[in-house]
């Protein structure tokens, strides 16, 4: 598996974007670039959008890294865990405290490990 900056159907982690570095509706362009991208069949591609609406800061982002806490993949939920930790949003609280109650060991040390960051631990 190559790295998703050297993937052509990824501009995410490539240094020339703007994609970190949104400004006003570069930043509505980059959010719904991401949303589509969390949305990608292949989960690599879902976990590097999730990381990058993390590092967003928008709190209209903060939806879609608490519907990214049910995906499929071990890796996507645990990036999204973090990511919502990392924007130290109260509204995600809630669902890190649900993530508790998974049967998967990495989902509860994700969540606890965000809890953390939110409450600036």
């Amino acid at each position: 598996m190559r790295p998703l900056c050297l993937d052509p159907r990824s501009s995410i982690l490539d240094p020339r974007s703007s994609i970190l570095n949104p400004q006003g509706a570069q930043e509505k362009a980059d959010l719904a670039k991401l949303s589509a991208q969390i949305r990608d069949k292949d989960a690599a591609v879902r976990q590097s959008a999730i990381e990058a609406l993390g590092q967003l800061k928008d709190p209209a982002a903060i939806d879609l890294l608490i519907s990214a806490l049910n995906d499929d993949n071990q890796d996507v939920r645990s990036a999204a865990a973090l990511a919502l930790g990392q924007t130290g949003e109260d509204k995600g609280v809630e669902p890190l405290a649900k993530m508790l109650q998974s049967q998967r060991l990495r989902d509860r040390r994700s969540a606890i490990i965000a809890l953390g960051t939110i409450s600036g631990g």
